[in-house]
């Protein structure tokens, strides 16, 4: 059973300032990964320290890379919010046109960002279980699950959003063309 499936105005906007939050997550959370690793280094000497350190460091910097890539093309983000918006009234076709391959785009690379994250999870697994007593292995093997899990998280939290505004742009468009 669907529910509150028509698309609105306001779900339009609630996307584009979910895209925009998501991104502030990830710049916090970069930044907070590379203090982490920052302090990892400094407090503990030991290989599993210095593995975890390094693996959070790398993370984080990949963190605040994606965090700002998105954050960056906010003029881009408000003009298309306002261009579906406008759309939404006076040419709903146009979403089908414009927005629905826009979105559908970022919901291609986010699938392969989460493919790649699960792989970074299942790596960081084998190598916690396999190298725990080789601490600097052990120490990026669970430098990798933590740092990726909370990456993992906020890609499907972005994922799911992507696929119900999706879902409800076609929807939409579908019952405008009919």
């Amino acid at each position: 059973m669907k529910i509150n499936s028509m698309l609105t105005k306001a779900d339009i906007e609630q996307y584009f300032i979910a895209e925009k939050n998501a991104s502030l997550f990830l710049l916090f959370a970069g930044a907070a990964a590379v203090v982490v690793a920052i302090m990892l280094l400094v407090l503990y000497k030991s290989g599993f320290g210095k593995g975890m350190a390094a693996t959070l460091m790398v993370l984080g910097i990949w963190q605040l890379y994606l965090g700002y890539a998105v954050y960056r093309q906010d003029e881009i983000r408000d003009r298309r919010r306002i261009d579906a918006v406008y759309a939404f009234d006076l040419d709903p076709v146009k979403l089908g046109t414009k927005e629905v391959p826009e979105v559908t785009h970022a919901v291609v690379s986010i699938k392969r960002f989460l493919l790649i994250e699960l792989v970074l999870i299942v790596a960081g697994i084998v190598l916690w279980l396999k190298f725990r007593q080789e601490a600097i292995w052990g120490g990026v093997g669970l430098g990798l699950i933590l740092g990726t899990l909370l990456m993992l998280g906020v890609e499907y939290f972005v994922y799911s959003k992507n696929m119900d505004y999706l879902r409800k742009l076609r929807e939409f468009t579908a019952s405008k063309i009919t």
